[in-house]
C-alpha cells in the first residue's frame, strides 16, 4: 500500500514539484535557425479516431506537467474535460 503525500510533493523523493510547459520542435530551418514549437496541451482516448473533416482528434481533457526539483522525475496529469 503506497502512502499518500500532497498534490505538490514528489512522491519518490518528497521534493516540491514545479509546473513546466512540455512541447514538441520541428526540425529546424537551416538557414534562419527557426523552428516552430508546439505545446502539448490536450489529450484523447486510446482509441479516438480522427474526424473527417479537419482531421482532429477529439478532446478528452487537458494535460498539466510538473517536475520534482530535486530528483527531476516529470509527471503529467490529465485533467478530463
Amino acid at each position: 500500500m503506497s502512502k499518500s503525500v500532497p498534490a505538490n510533493q514528489c512522491p519518490d523523493c518528497n521534493g516540491g514539484l514545479e509546473d513546466i510547459k512540455l512541447f514538441g520542435r520541428s526540425w529546424k530551418n537551416p538557414l534562419s535557425g527557426a523552428a516552430i514549437d508546439a505545446e502539448v496541451m490536450y489529450y484523447a482516448a486510446a482509441n479516438a479516431k480522427r474526424s473527417s473533416m479537419m482531421s482532429m482528434y477529439e478532446e478528452a481533457g487537458t494535460v498539466r506537467a510538473t517536475m520534482c526539483h530535486e530528483c527531476r522525475r516529470i509527471f503529467l496529469h490529465g485533467i478530463p474535460n
